[in-house]
């Protein structure tokens, strides 16, 4: 039915999940690179604020420009 994968089956409770989760896939790349650039540790394990770091430099689609990923992080 449209991008969200709804069917003409769906009830309003799953139609509003899908649309939901298809919605959650969209970044704002603003956004995304705001929250990179000043992602602190704070009580979090290094493994875990590297992860963090990780997917936020992923989000900003790092590979598309001149900067790398590695880069970044």
């Amino acid at each position: 039915m449209g991008d969200a994968g709804l069917t003409d089956e769906d009830t309003l409770n799953t139609a509003v999940t899908k649309i939901r989760a298809d919605c959650a896939k969209h970044v704002n790349l603003s956004m995304a690179v705001f929250k990179l650039m000043y992602a602190q540790q704070g009580m979090k394990s290094i493994t875990v604020i590297a992860k963090e770091i990780e997917d936020l430099a992923a989000q900003c689609k790092l590979t598309e420009c001149q900067y790398t990923k590695e880069t970044a992080m």
